[in-house]
């Protein structure tokens, strides 16, 4: 996806928005996940997208985010799509 458009969207990402994917993907966050999730997101989505920041770095601070059952979770759906980048 082109780089502008995320950056568009993500500059308006909501806590809602993020409880809602989250949700569409069987991921139930607890309120201090959800508001680390959307921090996290918040202060790095610049990098990532200037690939400063790996996929890999991005799993590796969310097990560090999420408790192990959501972390889990989001790992699957990483290895599900990590090879259609």
């Amino acid at each position: 996806m082109n780089p502008y458009i995320m950056r568009m969207y993500l500059k308006k990402l909501t806590l809602d928005d993020v409880k809602n994917i989250s949700l569409k993907n069987n991921i139930i966050l607890n309120d201090i996940e959800l508001l680390d999730v959307y921090n996290y997101i918040k202060s790095n989505y610049n990098d990532y997208l200037d690939c400063k920041i790996s996929d890999e770095e991005v799993i590796r601070d969310a097990s560090l985010i999420l408790g192990k059952d959501n972390y889990n979770k989001l790992y699957n759906i990483y290895l599900k799509y990590k090879d259609n980048k």
